[in-house]
């Protein structure tokens, strides 16, 4: 398999996932729950999940996600 490129790096960095996850907390406990924001922190939350997985298992969930059959 070849090496991740430097965006996925990016984007599966677990200091990233805790940086949403402050800037979640900051937007719930400021502005309030909506219908928007409660979607977001849905997404949020299972982006986060599977940024500790893919660490976790040293990239094993995404190389799973994006495998070919």
């Amino acid at each position: 398999m070849s090496t991740p490129s430097m965006w996925q790096r990016v984007i599966w960095h677990p200091a990233l996932a805790l940086v949403w996850l402050l800037l979640t907390i900051y937007f719930v406990a400021t502005v309030g729950l909506t219908n928007m924001r409660i979607a977001a922190l849905v997404f949020q939350s299972l982006w986060l999940v599977l940024s500790i997985a893919n660490t976790m298992t040293r990239g094993r969930v995404v190389a799973w996600i994006y495998r070919k059959d």
